[in-house]
């Protein structure tokens, strides 16, 4: 038996190196590396367009019923490649909101996805390219978003990001009774350790929560009763 089998070893060393065999393994290499090469090409595509140096979501809440509120997000970011014509934005419910006013980007699509939220895009007001620096806005409208004794606000973050401010104010004669930050990751929540602070915005009693190098696919979540 081991007689055998050192003859079949020796049958497909010979085989590799006859010129069947060397023009099988110069295939398979070929295919090898053209897989790798998709790999690459495909990640630099599902790399991050640009990395948000500095974000700010406010939250005002109109009135006391929680009924009519307004998002407000600021944005600074650098871009990182090349031709950057628009950006994209994440929002929910999609049914409870509308944009108000924009600067620097202009509305152009958008897109649902299969959880009830929606990809709006939007125009730059010029064509960006690697290492720029770009200012944008974009303030909404929310409507029946707060009307509960307890709610909460989600932030999703889907780009990287070097600091996040969340500041939420409050209408007059309803303050909070309790607040907390939480972080929402792979279906678990947990406490963060930088919590929310207490502050006057503007003659209001607001909420600030600063997140430096938040994570990437991660829900921040502030939750509050009043």
């Amino acid at each position: 038996m081991a007689t055998s089998m050192l003859s079949s070893i020796e049958e497909w060393i010979k085989f590799l190196f006859s010129g069947v065999g060397l023009a099988a393994l110069s295939f398979l290499g070929a295919r090898a590396l053209k897989g790798r090469s998709f790999l690459r090409v495909f990640c630099s595509r599902g790399r991050a367009a640009w990395r948000v140096t500095d974000v700010t979501h406010t939250i005002t809440i109109l009135d006391p019923s929680g009924a009519l509120a307004t998002m407000e997000k600021d944005y600074n970011i650098k871009v990182l490649a090349k031709n950057l014509r628009e950006i994209r934005d994440s929002i929910a419910p999609v049914n409870q909101t509308k944009i108000l006013s924009t600067e620097n980007v202009a509305y152009d699509r958008r897109e649902s996805t299969r959880v009830g939220s929606e990809w709006q895009y939007f125009k730059t007001s010029r064509i960006l390219n690697r290492g720029d620096e770009f200012h944008y806005k974009i303030i909404r409208e929310l409507r029946n978003c707060y009307p509960d004794k307890d709610e909460y606000c989600d932030i999703y973050l889907y780009q990287p990001t070097n600091r996040m401010t969340i500041i939420l104010i409050f209408p007059e004669g309803r303050p909070w009774t309790y607040y907390h930050g939480l972080v929402y990751k792979g279906g678990r929540s947990e406490v963060t350790p930088v919590q929310p602070k207490e502050m006057n915005f503007d003659g209001s009693l607001a909420l600030t929560w600063e997140l430096h190098a938040p994570k990437v696919d991660t829900r921040y979540r502030l939750q509050w009763g009043w």
